[in-house]
């Protein structure tokens, strides 16, 4: 009887060995299943931290830092402000300031017309602008400023430098006026421009839209839309003055401005007009009274005939005067004895 029992608890402890390994194994099995199911997603973190680690000890090294950003193109808007409004400044990490990122940014500047931002050698950041060209300033329920292309913005303490270089606009303030000031400015050279102090808008008898000009080198320009271009002659003009009390004109046919007494200094009462055969007043290409105007010599005198009469500016068939370019010379010669020019 007790060989017996001893039988039965050798073989009920076999049979627990043998369950407990079936379950080891079964363990393992699965341990191992689940650790392939999971490996591709270990192998990734495994990958990413190592990315991370190389990444931040490449952040460590002077190499990975922007070394310096070069701008070009830009006259009105400071370097500074560029780099401010594109967010990039030297050592900055090279690679974050993604160049189509930093164009984007800058693109959103009223000033900028275009933009070009790229990555060059020795992490150098470079940018280049295209500025639109601001042709003046002035004050509307705000401080606004005008573009060569007609458009108006908000003068913001960024372009505050730049109202230095353009001139302060009264008037013109219907959209078309603004539009057709714009472009005849936008025709001048940035040196003609930044000579301009202040335009106000100047009703004159024939022309309500007229403008009086104030230079910095001192007198007034009296023009219009279209002979803005004579500004180029203003200083050569000035200069040879004798009396700067004088205005400077502007014409619309000729290579010339001419200098005369002005407006504000004219008597009011006796203001003459071209007219026809019939005494009807003549129109200009823009609807105007077609006024009529005298030569003056270089002393600002009207110049006058041998009678004794001033000598007009003539016109020609559409009511534009025809200003003689060698006037004085021609003057002088006695070849206007008659009150018209008659070459010899």
């Amino acid at each position: 009887m007790q060989v017996k029992e001893n039988r039965n608890t050798t073989d009920h402890t076999s049979f627990g060995d043998n369950v407990e390994q079936v379950f080891d194994a079964k363990r393992k099995r699965n341990s191992q299943a689940a650790f392939d199911r999971n490996k591709p997603s270990l192998v990734r973190w495994g990958i990413s931290a190592g990315i991370l680690v190389l990444v931040f000890l490449f952040s460590l090294m002077e190499e990975s830092r922007v070394s310096a950003v070069t701008v070009s193109g830009n006259r009105y808007l400071s370097s500074d402000t560029i780099c401010s409004i594109a967010g990039v400044s030297s050592d900055d990490l090279y690679y974050a300031k993604i160049p189509f990122l930093l164009e984007y940014r800058l693109k959103s500047e009223p000033l900028i017309e275009s933009v070009d931002v790229s990555w060059k050698n020795n992490g150098i950041i470079s940018i280049t602008v295209n500025e639109k060209r601001p042709v003046g300033y002035r004050y509307d329920q705000q401080a606004v400023l005008l573009l060569s292309d007609g458009s108006v913005i908000p003068l913001s303490g960024e372009y505050l430098d730049v109202i230095a270089d353009v001139p302060y606009i009264t008037g013109f303030t219907e959209a078309e006026q603004t539009r057709l000031l714009c472009k005849a400015l936008s025709q001048l050279n940035r040196q003609v421009i930044s000579s301009i102090a202040e335009i106000h808008q100047f009703a004159l008898e024939y022309d309500d839209e007229a403008m009086k000009i104030l230079m910095r080198t001192g007198g007034y320009y009296i023009g219009s839309y279209t002979n803005l271009d004579k500004l180029a002659y203003y200083d050569e003009i000035y200069a040879a003055q004798k009396d700067h009390s004088q205005c400077i004109y502007g014409f619309d046919s000729g290579s010339s401005a001419a200098s005369q007494v002005c407006p504000w200094n004219k008597p009011t009462a006796n203001v003459e007009y071209w007219t026809d055969e019939e005494g009807n007043i003549r129109k200009t290409p823009n609807g105007d009274s077609a006024v009529k105007h005298y030569y003056v010599d270089q002393d600002g005198n009207t110049a006058t005939d041998d009678a004794g009469n001033p000598i007009p500016i003539p016109i020609d068939e559409t009511a534009t005067e025809v200003i003689d370019p060698d006037f004085q010379a021609h003057y002088e010669a006695g070849y206007y004895g008659s009150g018209v020019l008659v070459m010899p």
